[in-house]
């Protein structure tokens, strides 16, 4: 099965465009969908770190061998910063034109159909709005298994990093849950506190609609609402929270010591027969994150 998103890949290419995406697909003999994100402002006001965005476009993007039959977006609940307001800190810094959301295709799979969302969640906020985005992909995938989808994927890099170094940062924790979890990382406490906590609705053949929404995001505060769709509805990672690291930023290293790294990214698939995974960039010599690899079966 080879279904792939894509992200961040116009990472050292300024004049990004419609051509540009359309002649990588083609090289690469497949389809594709692009939902734009952001549109990078040029500006003074970019640190030199920065200034390589400033021009062109970045989203998230599905490939496929396979025919891409309908597309969508998820649009998220909350944003915690609003990319298009000038008096906004954070767009001081990094001028930009849009907002977030996941992009979904559904795609013509052999013998069946299978859902694809391609996600990147905000990275400066905390982790209690990358929850909310959690539930409210959740829930649109609740939406796709409704209609007679069952089969899904959910791929992405959701900026699981609020633990290490990264809680002293108002950056990147900017809520109480700084320093809720110590001991664990952001992405032990999705494994361990959301993925473990089943939808009965879409985990055991004759539960009823009675929920008891997830108890660990409850006590964190966030609404029943919100802690309801933060129930799982029978999805798995292949790749376990406390042995994948994906970020390693070597900025944050002290010797031997990683001061902020951790899985950042994740696969998580409903209904699919994973028969291998791998694990690449390492190094991270193409990239800031390593990327993951699995092969499955519908």
């Amino acid at each position: 099965m080879n279904g792939r998103p894509g992200r961040e890949i116009r990472r050292f290419i300024q004049d990004s465009n419609h051509a540009r995406r359309n002649e990588i697909a083609k090289a690469l003999g497949l389809n594709y969908a692009f939902f734009c994100e952001f549109e990078e402002l040029r500006s003074p006001l970019r640190t030199p770190e920065l200034q390589v965005l400033g021009g062109g476009v970045h989203g998230n993007a599905i490939l496929s061998k396979f025919d891409i039959l309908d597309l969508g977006l998820v649009q998220h609940s909350v944003h915690p910063v609003d990319w298009n307001k000038a008096e906004e800190p954070r767009a001081r810094l990094e001028p930009r034109r849009g907002e977030r959301a996941v992009l979904r295709a559904r795609i013509a799979a052999p013998g069946t159909n299978l859902v694809v969302y391609c996600a990147h969640l905000e990275v400066f906020c905390g982790a209690l709005v990358r929850m909310r985005h959690l539930a409210d992909i959740f829930n649109d995938a609740r939406s796709q298994i409704d209609q007679g989808y069952p089969r899904i994927a959910i791929l992405g890099d959701m900026n699981t990093m609020a633990h290490g170094v990264a809680r002293l940062s108002p950056s990147y924790c900017c809520d109480r849950m700084r320093f809720r979890f110590l001991g664990s990382t952001e992405g032990e406490v999705w494994q361990d506190k959301i993925l473990s906590v089943p939808d009965p609705r879409y985990s055991e053949p004759h539960a009823t609609d009675a929920l008891a929404p997830n108890p660990h995001v409850l006590a964190w505060g966030l609404p029943p609402q919100v802690a309801l769709g933060a129930l799982n509805p029978g999805f798995s990672d292949p790749f376990d929270a406390r042995n994948t690291v994906t970020l390693d930023n070597p900025k944050y290293r002290w010797g031997p010591w990683s001061l902020m790294a951790g899985k950042l990214d994740w696969m998580m698939l409903r209904q699919l027969t994973v028969h291998s995974t791998s694990l690449g960039n390492q190094g991270y010599e193409l990239s800031d994150h390593a990327w993951l690899c699995a092969d499955v079966s519908v």
